[in-house]
């Protein structure tokens, strides 16, 4: 690694290595949304507690055979049921934003500690140009190596 470079690093992190996710506010219902639509679309391929098949069963009734295959079976066939399926969708759209906050958290951490290094590194290579030139333009071959 290039010793700019390392020493950019070095200085932006000092002596401790941690990053602080502070999670930027970023509405992240639509990710809860988009997870329960994808549980229950799933369970819409599946058969009812009747054993026939939910594509095949229209309105409420197809509605209800779904929440209650998502609650692991109909409560005659020891499953949970509809209510059980609520919770497991609630469950499902919770976790999943959950998810989406963590994991914007850490991009916005890792972009602000990647800026940080970047910014060092720059301040460090002009640094050392100018050191390095000490008044005198510097010859081609320096200006090749240190690029």
């Amino acid at each position: 690694m290039e010793p700019l470079l390392f020493r950019a690093i070095s200085e932006s992190f000092g002596t401790d290595a941690s990053i602080s996710v502070a999670s930027p506010h970023v509405e992240t219902s639509a990710f809860g949304a988009a997870a329960q639509r994808a549980k229950y679309d799933k369970a819409a391929m599946g058969n009812a507690g009747t054993g026939r098949p939910i594509p095949m069963i229209n309105g409420a009734p197809k509605d209800r055979a779904i929440r209650a295959l998502i609650g692991g079976g109909s409560k005659d066939n020891g499953g949970g049921g509809i209510a059980q399926g609520d919770k497991n969708l609630h469950r499902t759209g919770v976790r999943a934003e959950v998810g989406a906050d963590i994991a914007i958290g850490l991009v916005a951490a890792a972009l602000e500690k990647g800026l940080d290094i970047g910014v060092r590194y720059v301040a460090l290579r002009i640094q050392d140009r100018k050191t390095r030139c000490d008044g005198q333009p510097l010859t081609e071959p320096e200006l090749n190596a240190s690029q």
